[in-house]
């Protein structure tokens, strides 16, 4: 395989690949070819941040809830901070101290389960985002620190995390499949392998439009264009997919439990 640094494709070799993965999982640096693991490493400093608190205020059960909320929200008000100072922290610090806020948003959501979830709801999370877009026309990118304002952000984050819920709430209510189930199972098997199940297409597109080999080190992709685009997203569903169910099989098959 190849991967980019700089301007020079380099060799990125299977030893690469696996000293690099073991250095994200161990909360190191990030490559581009598995640039999904940066959530996986997030999300598991939320998670250690958002238990820490709450074993914190588990001891005044009184007023438990809202001093869980207020640590949390000072603890999301120090990664603003240092975002807005550009500050950066090892181990996607400061992109941790910025989520658990929506973690803990996640948390509330999941133990109530009394917020509605309908089309009228969906229609106003739109409504909400189309605005803001037409209104503003600015970029988040929570990896890179990119938030622009932060009422913006959070309201935006807000509407579109309901967005997806109400979406999903309805797929399911109305398609009964058991494939679309199936890959809600597989969402961070997909997250963190799609950008290199891409290369699949990418050695096929080499082929068929002779390109140079080295065109395989094009991030993320060659060229969506021409409807690629449709077979690169297969491949990043399908393929993280198929490994996950694969894995399962040989699981199932080894200890004897059943293949989810």
């Amino acid at each position: 395989m190849f991967a980019i640094k700089g301007e020079i494709p380099q060799h990125y070799l299977f030893k690469d690949f696996l000293i690099n993965t073991g250095q994200i999982l161990t909360f190191g640096t990030t490559q581009p070819i598995i640039w999904g693991f940066w959530f996986l490493q997030s999300l598991f400093i939320v998670t250690l941040i958002f238990l820490g608190v709450s074993w914190l205020t588990i001891k005044k059960l009184k007023a438990h809830e809202r001093t869980r909320f207020v640590l949390i929200f000072c603890i999301f008000i120090f990664g603003v901070i240092l975002a807005q100072y550009d500050l950066n922290l090892p181990r996607s610090g400061v992109t941790s101290l910025v989520c658990v806020l929506f973690f803990y948003f996640g948390f509330l959501f999941h133990n109530a389960n009394k917020i509605p979830l309908n089309i009228e709801g969906f229609i106003c999370a739109v409504t909400v985002l189309t605005t803001s877009v037409i209104l503003y026309d600015e970029h988040i990118n929570v990896a890179s620190h990119v938030y622009i304002r932060f009422p913006y952000f959070v309201t935006n984050a807000l509407c579109g995390i309901y967005a997806v819920l109400c979406i999903s709430q309805l797929m399911a209510s109305r398609f009964n499949c058991t494939f679309i189930k199936y890959l809600g199972t597989c969402t961070l098997h997909i997250l963190a392998l799609h950008i290199i199940s891409f290369k699949v297409v990418a050695l096929i597109q080499i082929y068929v439009c002779k390109y140079p080999i080295i065109w395989l080190a094009k991030y993320p992709v060659i060229d969506g264009g021409g409807g690629w685009w449709i077979a690169y997203t297969a491949a990043g569903v399908m393929i993280p997919t198929l490994l996950c169910y694969a894995m399962r099989r040989v699981r199932s098959i080894l200890f004897s439990s059943p293949a989810i």
